[in-house]
């Protein structure tokens, strides 16, 4: 299986690829995961650990599904794999997906393009052909091209990604860590600080023995 549109299996009389079978396998956002590791494994994009921001290398796009990651990711950059989900998660190129599915016979109506829906984002709802064409991938999947890892998140989702350091920092990135409590020496310095001083209250509390009038008592 070269590059990551091509066909994977073959269900008369339509060809599955990569991102068909990932949409049968786990709904759009299923898709959207596959496309990340397939343009990471190609040098398209990179990633920053931490914290786990993507960012283009390379913007050639070989499938439209690609297309759209590419661009929710942006040429600047700095976009986290959970932020690239919801920009694509309505995008025409994403649900074009579901269409082709739907059309072959393999999704039913209520799994279609329904991808801008959250509660239907993991979601599909195979017909029995769409069932049976999923079965036959997993029991023969296609040869891949070595470390790409594609295919595997494509049928089981991230957790079948081998990178396990690529995998953490893409799809599991660590918090942000909270400020620490400042170190002794600098709260003490703090405490020691005089108390803030109104400008007009300079006569009591800035001018010594001074009274309020500004003689002595």
């Amino acid at each position: 299986m070269t590059g990551t549109h091509v066909p994977v299996v073959g269900t008369d009389p339509v060809d599955l690829d990569l991102y068909d079978v990932a949409y049968l396998a786990g709904g759009p956002r299923r898709v959207v995961e596959t496309a990340v590791v397939a343009l990471l494994a190609s040098g398209r994009l990179r990633v920053s650990r931490p914290p786990g921001e993507l960012h283009v290398v390379d913007a050639r796009r070989r499938h439209p599904v690609e297309a759209a990651v590419l661009d929710a990711a942006g040429a600047r950059g700095g976009r986290s794999a959970e932020g690239v989900y919801w920009r694509v998660r309505a995008d025409v190129r994403l649900a074009s997906v579901a269409g082709r599915l739907q059309a072959a016979g393999l999704l039913s109506r209520r799994g279609g393009v329904t991808s801008g829906e959250r509660r239907r984002w993991a979601l599909t709802a195979l017909t029995r052909t769409g069932r049976a064409a999923l079965r036959s991938v997993r029991r023969d999947p296609p040869s891949v091209p070595p470390g790409s890892g594609a295919l595997p998140v494509a049928l089981a989702g991230p957790r079948a990604w081998a990178d396990a350091q690529l995998r953490t920092a893409v799809f599991d990135p660590p918090r942000p860590t909270p400020a620490s409590t400042p170190p002794a020496a600098v709260r003490a310095a703090r405490a020691s600080r005089p108390p803030f001083v109104r400008s007009g209250d300079a006569g009591l509390l800035g001018l010594g023995g001074l009274g309020v009038d500004g003689r002595g008592d």
